[in-house]
């Protein structure tokens, strides 16, 4: 392929989603992998895969045209010039959006232009007639060389076909996506009525309400256990106050013992009290 297929390869995307670190249609795109993927397709030469790669080996160009490249806000992102003076690019902006042509003026501060070798204005190949966007966005119509490009993607993803093979292939597409809506719809349903109950299972409300008597009822238990280890203290207590009252007890009959015990001690009894004299 010739530096002027370039153009012509990158707009063939034009619709592709943004895909950050994508180059290529299967994956998608980001902005720097929209140019290094055109360029390997066209067979031009370029060095890196992401932009600050492409700045530093890429020379750079003050009359910037159609296939040149223009850098912003220190690399950050890049497009490739539909026109010359590049008021417009093609570009892959941001995940939200997809492969498009958008004005140069909005995305922040311009680091300047760089030209691919074999490319762009400086190396005349890409003319006003081979550029597929040498016409104004604006103008664009169903006759225009980028007008014939949403043709190209629908080639690109149903191939060369006739209008017959196109219209079965639709029809396989259209069975085939409402086959998997289909399972989807029956899934969900089923889903949900597991969920509501009706498949033996239990709904949020149901699950939460066992939740909470399961904790009621271990609460109830808890609750008993306490009021069981109460009475058994309280039986001890108790236990030792009734010891206690018979060790006093018992200390109050042990003195009352040793008292008159002692009591008796002091008085002996006189052994001739009541006896016979002898008189002489």
């Amino acid at each position: 392929m010739a530096g002027s297929d370039f153009l012509s390869i990158a707009a063939s995307q034009i619709g592709r989603p943004y895909v950050w670190g994508g180059d290529s249609p299967q994956t998608g795109f980001d902005c720097s992998g929209l140019v290094y993927w055109a360029a390997r397709q066209a067979g031009v030469p370029i060095t890196g895969r992401d932009t600050y790669q492409m700045m530093a080996t890429l020379p750079r160009t003050n009359s910037p045209g159609p296939g040149d490249l223009v850098f912003f806000n220190g690399g950050e992102h890049v497009g490739i010039c539909t026109d010359v003076g590049c008021s417009h690019m093609l570009n892959s902006p941001n995940p939200s959006t997809v492969v498009q042509v958008d004005p140069v003026a909005g995305f922040g501060s311009i680091d300047g232009y760089w030209s691919i070798p074999g490319v762009g204005a400086q190396d005349g190949s890409v003319s006003s007639t081979s550029n597929p966007l040498a016409t104004p966005v604006s103008d664009l119509g169903p006759n225009s060389p980028a007008g014939d490009l949403p043709k190209q993607f629908v080639q690109d993803i149903f191939g060369s076909k006739s209008a017959g093979e196109l219209l079965i292939r639709g029809f396989e597409i259209f069975a085939g996506s409402m086959i998997i809506v289909s399972g989807s719809v029956f899934f969900i349903m089923a889903l949900s009525k597991r969920r509501a109950g009706d498949g033996g299972g239990e709904n949020t409300y149901q699950r939460v309400a066992r939740q909470v008597r399961y904790a009621q009822r271990q609460a109830e238990i808890e609750a008993q256990h306490e009021r069981g280890r109460q009475r058994r203290a309280g039986a001890v207590e108790n236990a030792k106050k009734l010891e206690a009252q018979h060790e006093a007890g018992r200390r109050i009959r042990m003195n009352a013992e040793a008292k008159r015990m002692a009591k008796q001690a002091k008085v002996k009894p006189d052994s001739n009290i009541g006896g016979n004299e002898d008189v002489t």
